[in-house]
Order: structure tokens, then C-alpha cells, then sequence
């Protein structure tokens, strides 16, 4: 399919031509905001009249996973591995990625040691707390066993690895739920 030629912009000989195109780009530019202040002010009435179903469902979905949730919290051991296939959902937890938290205050306390700092030089350690920790290199050094958590503890450093509990309906069974029953 040939692609369509732009259309070439006008070319005018006289200022007056100038100023006449400039009242329609004026005028065009008018049409153009009270078109979507329309369009705006229907996407508002539409949010408006379905808001409160929509947070009731939401409140009702959040009910209803919580409910699973503290039901699989409690019968962990029957999981097969780290989860587990019903009807309809798959429920179960997975790792996030380790992640490295740092304790500023400790942080902060543990340089102060290293420097030979009193108390009174909060404000250079202040200046210093903002320095970024390269993070990546803490979590390469500790999964390598280079530093264990009892020497980043003593940074205020800990590498965490939280587990989430996930609650994923089954595709298949989507298209035959009737939303209406």
C-alpha cells in the first residue's frame, strides 16, 4: 500500500496572507481545546458513574485474595514446592530479587568508627550518607560469600529477599467464568 503524501504546507506572498493564516491557526487552535475539553469532560462522567462499582469490586477482590491468602499461609506445607494448581487459580509465593537495605543511622555511626569521628561531625556525615552504596556490588560480594551478613551488619547493610504470596487465575478458565452469575 503506497503511503500517503503529506500535504505541503502553504506558501504565502504577503504578509496580510500571513496574519489571515494565523486567525485560523487561532481559530483551528480554539476548536481544538473546546474539542477536548468535550472529550475531557465526557471521560470524567464516565469515570464518575462507574467509580463506586469499580471500588466495590476492588474491595470485594481484595477481601476475597486475602481470604485465600491466610487460607495458603496456613497449609504452606501442602503446597507442592512453592505452590499450588486449583480449579481456577494458581496460588503459591515467589522470591523477588535479593535487594541490599541499608540502616542509615548505623551507617552513618559504623563510618564515623572507621574515621576516628566524634559526635560532632554530623555534618559531614550527613554530606557523607548521601553517597549512593554501589548496591550491585554488595549483592555480587555476598552472593559470592566475600562478605557475610555478620560484616555487612556491621555497615548497617543486610541483603533481604522478601517472598510474595501471588494468586494468578488460570487463562483457560477465564473465557468460561460467566461475570454476570
Amino acid at each position: 500500500m503506497p503511503k500517503k503524501a503529506k500535504p505541503k504546507p502553504p506558501t504565502f506572498r504577503s504578509w496580510d496572507e500571513a496574519d489571515g493564516a494565523g486567525q485560523e491557526v487561532l481559530k483551528t487552535s480554539t476548536q481544538l481545546e473546546m474539542q477536548k475539553t468535550a472529550m475531557n469532560a465526557e471521560i470524567d462522567a464516565i469515570k464518575a458513574r462507574y467509580k463506586d462499582p469499580i471500588q466495590a469490586l476492588e474491595q470485594e477482590k481484595d477481601l476475597l485474595l486475602k481470604g485465600i491468602e491466610d487460607f495458603v499461609e496456613g497449609r504452606r506445607t501442602e503446597l507442592d514446592g512453592k505452590s499450588r494448581q486449583l480449579t481456577h487459580v494458581v496460588v503459591g509465593y515467589s522470591l523477588n530479587p535479593p535487594r541490599v537495605k541499608a540502616t542509615l543511622k548505623s551507617f552513618a555511626e559504623s563510618l564515623k568508627r572507621m574515621l576516628g569521628l566524634g559526635r560532632k561531625a554530623s555534618a559531614y556525615i550527613s554530606t557523607v550518607t548521601k553517597q549512593d552504596i554501589d548496591k550491585s556490588a554488595v549483592l555480587a560480594a555476598h552472593k559470592a560469600e566475600k562478605l557475610t551478613d555478620v560484616q555487612l551488619a556491621e555497615f548497617g547493610l543486610a541483603v533481604a529477599q522478601d517472598e510474595v504470596f501471588y494468586c494468578k487465575p488460570i487463562e483457560a478458565k477465564v473465557a468460561e467464568v460467566d461475570p454476570a452469575a
